[in-house]
């Protein structure tokens, strides 16, 4: 057909990534036996302030399963404080920027963040800008950024950086805690290309 003609065609696929927030040592103790048994990295959301702390991974272990394991990494912020927890635009600027750098001071160049929380409407202070929420801010250091509202995305994006994520497991109230649960999810995504 003259759709795949074009030289730069590729069919949409469903495309399934698994992500983890914080960084806490779970990560390394439950999910590194299923990365080494099943070939499936993760990407996981790092709270830089927190890395090395009681419950949570160190850089080392980080790194390990960045660098042996395939797993991509993104912020969480600093502090793990939803934007809404701001009194200023600058302070959540800061707060965006710090936690890149960080990251980046330990070999970890990042990409994208997690909102802590989903928090993507604004700090106290309110916005400058006119629009709804605070993308903006985000897209000054991040490419893409996922939020927490529950829903499938699907083609094309509305913003790279208010990428919806279907919640499972023990943060959500969806009920999403078993396997049963999670295949329902993964065949949505498939059964919708999304």
């Amino acid at each position: 057909s003259a759709r795949c003609a074009r030289s730069n065609y590729k069919p949409i696929r469903p495309l399934i990534s698994f992500t983890d927030d914080d960084g806490k040592i779970g990560v390394y103790t439950k999910w590194k036996p299923i990365m080494q048994n099943k070939d499936i990295p993760i990407t996981m959301a790092i709270i830089t302030s927190s890395v090395g702390n009681s419950g949570y991974m160190t850089w080392e272990q980080i790194l390990e399963l960045k660098n042996d394991y395939g797993c991509e990494i993104m912020s969480h912020t600093v502090s793990h404080n939803n934007i809404g927890f701001h009194a200023t635009n600058k302070s959540w600027i800061e707060e965006l920027k710090q936690s890149k750098d960080v990251l980046h001071e330990h070999g970890i160049p990042v990409r994208g963040i997690a909102y802590p929380n989903g928090g993507m409407y604004g700090t106290q202070e309110g916005l400058v800008d006119g629009t709804p929420n605070a993308t903006w801010m985000t897209a000054l250091f991040y490419d893409w950024a996922v939020t927490t509202q529950n829903k499938l995305n699907l083609s094309p994006l509305t913003s790279n950086v208010m990428i919806d994520r279907v919640s499972i497991g023990s943060y959500n109230n969806s009920g999403a805690e078993t396997l049963d649960d999670w295949k329902r999810r993964v065949d949505e995504c498939i059964e919708n290309n999304g």
